[in-house]
């Protein structure tokens, strides 16, 4: 896949990509080896980027857990 980036220079990003993905080292090697520079293909266009409005959509949940008549199960009802 041929990108412009932009400063108007083309790259191919699939083999920027696979010759990262080849090191085996990851984000944390990039970070343990003291890189100054993200490298390109892990900035995407602002346009790319969800809007706000997708992410309102997305709705999560927490369960909730009773804890009520917990203490009847310990020891002694001790709270040590």
């Amino acid at each position: 896949m041929e990108v412009v980036c932009n400063d108007g220079l083309k790259y191919d990003k699939a083999k920027e990509v696979k010759e990262f993905d080849d090191t085996k080292a990851g984000v944390k090697g990039l970070v343990d080896s003291g890189v100054t520079k993200i490298p390109r293909f892990f900035i995407h266009p602002l346009e790319n980027l969800p809007k706000s409005s997708d992410i309102d959509d997305i709705c999560l949940q927490v369960p909730l857990i009773d804890l009520e008549g917990f203490e009847d199960f310990r020891p002694n009802g001790d709270c040590q």
